[in-house]
Protein backbone atom coordinates (compact mmCIF):
# COMPACT_ATOMS: atom_id res chain seq x y z
CA UNK A 1 0.00 0.00 0.00
CA UNK A 2 1.63 3.24 -0.90
CA UNK A 3 0.95 6.58 0.68
CA UNK A 4 2.01 9.51 -0.55
CA UNK A 5 2.97 13.21 0.71
CA UNK A 6 4.61 16.23 -0.47
CA UNK A 7 6.73 17.43 1.68
CA UNK A 8 9.09 21.08 1.19
CA UNK A 9 11.92 22.46 2.55
CA UNK A 10 11.48 26.79 2.46
CA UNK A 11 13.93 27.06 4.80
CA UNK A 12 15.61 25.60 8.01
CA UNK A 13 13.75 28.29 10.71
CA UNK A 14 10.75 26.34 9.55
CA UNK A 15 11.50 22.92 8.33
CA UNK A 16 8.34 20.34 8.10
CA UNK A 17 7.31 17.56 9.88
CA UNK A 18 8.77 14.58 8.39
CA UNK A 19 6.48 11.19 8.42
CA UNK A 20 7.73 9.15 11.03
CA UNK A 21 8.39 5.45 10.31
CA UNK A 22 6.07 2.11 10.44
CA UNK A 23 5.78 1.71 14.21
CA UNK A 24 6.85 -2.05 13.86
CA UNK A 25 7.71 -4.66 11.09
CA UNK A 26 4.40 -6.34 11.75
CA UNK A 27 2.01 -3.66 11.52
CA UNK A 28 -0.10 -4.08 8.06
CA UNK A 29 1.31 -0.67 7.00
CA UNK A 30 4.47 -0.97 7.45
CA UNK A 31 5.43 -2.88 4.00
CA UNK A 32 6.86 -0.57 1.62
CA UNK A 33 5.64 2.62 2.19
CA UNK A 34 6.36 5.10 0.28
CA UNK A 35 6.92 9.39 0.61
CA UNK A 36 8.28 11.57 -2.55
CA UNK A 37 9.71 14.44 -0.72
CA UNK A 38 10.29 17.62 -3.00
CA UNK A 39 13.81 19.48 -1.24
CA UNK A 40 14.36 23.16 -2.37
CA UNK A 41 17.54 24.89 -1.74
CA UNK A 42 17.44 26.92 2.06
CA UNK A 43 18.20 29.96 0.46
CA UNK A 44 16.48 30.16 -2.71
CA UNK A 45 16.89 32.94 -5.12
CA UNK A 46 14.88 32.73 -7.88
CA UNK A 47 14.37 36.32 -8.70
CA UNK A 48 15.30 36.08 -12.46
CA UNK A 49 15.08 32.27 -12.77
CA UNK A 50 13.05 30.80 -15.46
CA UNK A 51 12.74 27.65 -13.58
CA UNK A 52 12.16 26.33 -9.77
CA UNK A 53 15.71 24.48 -8.32
CA UNK A 54 13.87 21.38 -6.55
CA UNK A 55 14.71 17.66 -6.60
CA UNK A 56 11.93 14.93 -5.48
CA UNK A 57 13.43 12.15 -3.27
CA UNK A 58 11.22 8.93 -3.15
CA UNK A 59 11.52 7.52 0.07
CA UNK A 60 10.42 4.18 0.44
CA UNK A 61 10.79 2.44 3.70
CA UNK A 62 11.15 -0.95 4.42
CA UNK A 63 9.50 -2.78 7.42
CA UNK A 64 12.66 -3.13 9.51
CA UNK A 65 13.60 1.06 8.99
CA UNK A 66 15.47 1.86 10.55
CA UNK A 67 17.45 -1.96 11.02
CA UNK A 68 17.70 -1.52 7.21
CA UNK A 69 18.05 2.19 5.14
CA UNK A 70 15.46 3.25 3.19
CA UNK A 71 15.57 3.17 -0.10
CA UNK A 72 15.89 6.49 -1.89
CA UNK A 73 15.50 7.49 -5.16
CA UNK A 74 15.95 10.88 -7.08
CA UNK A 75 12.35 11.40 -8.76
CA UNK A 76 11.75 15.04 -10.73
CA UNK A 77 14.38 17.42 -10.59
CA UNK A 78 14.50 21.52 -11.91
CA UNK A 79 16.41 24.13 -12.23
CA UNK A 80 19.34 21.58 -12.15
CA UNK A 81 22.14 19.99 -14.47
CA UNK A 82 22.39 16.59 -15.18
CA UNK A 83 26.06 16.67 -13.47
CA UNK A 84 24.23 18.07 -10.31
CA UNK A 85 21.88 15.07 -10.22
CA UNK A 86 24.89 12.90 -10.66
CA UNK A 87 26.07 14.09 -7.46
CA UNK A 88 22.45 14.44 -5.63
CA UNK A 89 22.40 10.92 -6.01
CA UNK A 90 26.16 10.18 -5.20
CA UNK A 91 25.60 12.24 -2.23
CA UNK A 92 22.17 10.24 -1.40
CA UNK A 93 24.11 6.68 -1.21
CA UNK A 94 26.72 7.81 1.07
CA UNK A 95 24.23 9.88 3.60
CA UNK A 96 22.35 6.53 3.08
CA UNK A 97 25.67 4.10 3.97
CA UNK A 98 26.11 6.95 6.66
CA UNK A 99 22.86 6.91 8.61
CA UNK A 100 22.21 3.33 7.95
CA UNK A 101 20.75 1.79 11.46
CA UNK A 102 19.69 5.58 11.87
CA UNK A 103 16.21 7.30 11.68
CA UNK A 104 17.92 9.65 8.72
CA UNK A 105 15.19 11.29 6.58
CA UNK A 106 15.14 14.21 8.00
CA UNK A 107 19.03 14.37 8.06
CA UNK A 108 19.44 13.30 4.07
CA UNK A 109 16.22 15.88 2.93
CA UNK A 110 18.19 18.77 5.00
CA UNK A 111 21.46 17.39 3.53
CA UNK A 112 20.00 17.39 0.09
CA UNK A 113 18.28 20.77 0.58
CA UNK A 114 21.69 22.45 1.26
CA UNK A 115 23.43 20.46 -1.78
CA UNK A 116 20.50 22.36 -3.82
CA UNK A 117 21.84 25.41 -2.85
CA UNK A 118 24.95 24.89 -4.38
CA UNK A 119 23.51 23.76 -7.30
CA UNK A 120 21.36 26.77 -8.07
CA UNK A 121 22.81 27.58 -11.69
CA UNK A 122 23.20 31.77 -12.21
CA UNK A 123 20.32 33.27 -13.36
CA UNK A 124 19.88 34.41 -16.90
CA UNK A 125 20.08 38.59 -16.16
CA UNK A 126 24.17 38.23 -16.07
CA UNK A 127 24.14 36.62 -19.58
CA UNK A 128 21.73 39.67 -20.76
CA UNK A 129 24.23 41.92 -18.64
CA UNK A 130 26.93 40.21 -20.17
CA UNK A 131 25.96 40.72 -23.32
CA UNK A 132 25.09 44.68 -22.69
CA UNK A 133 29.00 44.73 -21.78
CA UNK A 134 29.46 43.56 -25.19
CA UNK A 135 27.58 46.00 -27.19
CA UNK A 136 28.84 48.76 -24.75
CA UNK A 137 32.68 47.50 -25.64
CA UNK A 138 32.13 47.10 -28.83
CA UNK A 139 30.37 50.55 -29.33
CA UNK A 140 33.43 52.33 -27.42
CA UNK A 141 35.73 50.60 -29.32
CA UNK A 142 34.45 52.03 -32.81
CA UNK A 143 34.35 55.48 -30.71
CA UNK A 144 37.91 55.31 -30.28
CA UNK A 145 38.76 54.34 -33.41
CA UNK A 146 36.80 57.35 -34.86
CA UNK A 147 38.60 59.57 -32.70
CA UNK A 148 42.01 58.01 -33.43
CA UNK A 149 40.80 58.64 -37.20
CA UNK A 150 39.81 62.34 -36.39
CA UNK A 151 43.12 62.87 -34.48
CA UNK A 152 44.72 61.64 -37.49
CA UNK A 153 43.56 63.63 -39.82
CA UNK A 154 43.61 66.52 -37.59
CA UNK A 155 47.47 65.47 -37.38
CA UNK A 156 48.08 65.48 -40.94
CA UNK A 157 45.83 68.43 -41.37
CA UNK A 158 48.69 70.09 -39.06
CA UNK A 159 51.79 68.53 -41.19
CA UNK A 160 50.00 69.75 -44.09
CA UNK A 161 49.86 73.20 -42.81
CA UNK A 162 53.56 73.32 -41.96
CA UNK A 163 54.69 72.22 -44.52
CA UNK A 164 52.88 74.58 -46.66
CA UNK A 165 54.22 76.93 -44.14
CA UNK A 166 57.99 75.35 -44.80
CA UNK A 167 57.29 76.06 -48.67
CA UNK A 168 55.57 79.54 -48.28
CA UNK A 169 58.50 80.54 -45.85
CA UNK A 170 61.33 78.86 -48.21
CA UNK A 171 59.72 81.03 -51.29
CA UNK A 172 59.69 84.25 -49.45
CA UNK A 173 63.64 83.60 -48.84
CA UNK A 174 64.08 82.98 -52.28
CA UNK A 175 62.27 85.94 -53.16
CA UNK A 176 63.93 87.68 -50.59
CA UNK A 177 67.49 86.69 -51.80
CA UNK A 178 66.70 87.41 -55.36
CA UNK A 179 65.53 90.72 -54.42
CA UNK A 180 68.44 91.17 -52.36
CA UNK A 181 70.84 89.99 -55.33
CA UNK A 182 69.24 92.43 -57.69
CA UNK A 183 70.25 95.25 -55.78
Amino acid sequence: EEDDDLICFEDESNPPSIPSAPSSPTDSTSLNVKYTVRCRPQHSSSIGRNEEVFADIIVTYTPSYPLVAPRLEVGAVGGISKEGEDQLKKALEQWIKHWRGHECIYDITLGASELLDKFQAPTPAPLWDEMQARVELKQQRRQEEQEAQQKGAQDDEIEMHALKGQKLEEEVLRYHAKVQAQR
